[in-house]
């Protein structure tokens, strides 16, 4: 190992502890509202890093209906039309697939039917060459959330939130800027398909 390479991973090793610390609290830092402020008892923790609340008495079970909005960008990075139609398709495909039909915004809702409004509240692509050099360095994080609202009353019964962070793997991990948020949102989608379909 060249004197230039050992003195690079000694500098970066401190980044690569405070990564690692942060990737375990994660969700509690994300934009928006905290997830220590949701209840604990209202919650329901689904498959990997996928959480949902719904309130106290609500069920979604029989909601086999969902108008699906456009996801939003509540990055600071200006996320591309490109990237947000992809992951807004990825759920809507996820949803099909599962037998949900899917109506568009404007469409005259029916009854039992909810609205499912994603936001995508932080994206890091990460840099596979910076996970090489150090775990932690160059992670790829991606954090979605989506507000489920009751068509009929407008009122916001639930809300779904996903998060996944590839912060080590260094070359194995290359490709983890497409397929964190491709995963992150599906895991929405399929969190909703699992509240419905019980």
């Amino acid at each position: 190992m060249s004197k230039f390479l050992k003195i690079l991973l000694v500098v970066l090793l401190p980044y690569s502890v405070a990564w690692g610390q942060q990737e375990s609290s994660l969700p509690r830092e994300s934009e928006g509202v905290s997830l220590e402020d949701q209840s604990e008892q209202d919650s329901t923790l689904t498959r990997g890093n996928t959480k949902i609340w719904l309130d106290k008495g609500v069920s979604l079970e029989g909601y086999n209906k969902v108008m699906l909005f456009h996801i939003q960008d509540a990055t600071n990075r200006k996320l591309s039309s490109d990237i947000l139609d992809r992951l807004t398709s990825l759920i809507r495909i996820k949803l099909e697939g599962a037998g949900i039909t899917v109506i568009q915004p404007g469409h005259p809702p029916p009854k039992a039917s909810v609205k499912v409004k994603p936001i995508i509240t932080k994206y890091e692509p990460g840099s596979a060459g910076g996970r090489w050099l150090s775990p932690g360095l160059g992670a790829t994080t991606c954090i979605i959330r989506a507000t489920i609202i009751h068509t009929q009353s407008n009122e916001v019964i639930g809300e779904i939130i996903s998060w996944k962070q590839v912060s080590s793997g260094g070359l194995f991990s290359v490709g983890a800027k497409k397929y964190v948020p491709k995963e992150t949102a599906e895991a929405i989608a399929g969190a909703f398909v699992e509240h419905t379909l019980k």
